[in-house]
């Protein structure tokens, strides 16, 4: 039978925990790239007039400001309360608990 002592138990958690965070910012990423693509495309929608303007900016105003406010901080948007940057530091901050 295999014991693990407490440093090593540390040691594999703050690992784990790092491990997490990486696979998170990549998600996030590639999300955030897919949502620049979506406004792009609507952009575009526009401007070959299959779409009204008043279209456009409703979703800027609203849902493509939410999703991206949703994933960082990095946004010009007034609200960064709580988003998935700030849940990848939580999980990181984690390592200072043990």
């Amino acid at each position: 039978m295999t014991t693990f002592n407490d440093s090593e138990i540390t040691a594999q958690r703050v690992e784990a925990q790092r491990t997490f965070a990486q696979h998170l910012r990549e998600l996030k990423e590639e999300m955030l790239d897919r949502l620049d693509e979506i406004h792009d495309l609507l952009r575009e929608a526009v401007q070959e007039e299959l779409m009204d303007p008043i279209c456009l900016r409703r979703a800027e105003a609203y849902w493509l400001a939410h999703v991206r406010c949703g994933l960082t901080s990095e946004h010009e948007y007034m609200s960064d309360d709580n988003n998935l940057d700030e849940t990848i530091r939580e999980l990181l901050e984690g390592e200072d608990d043990e």
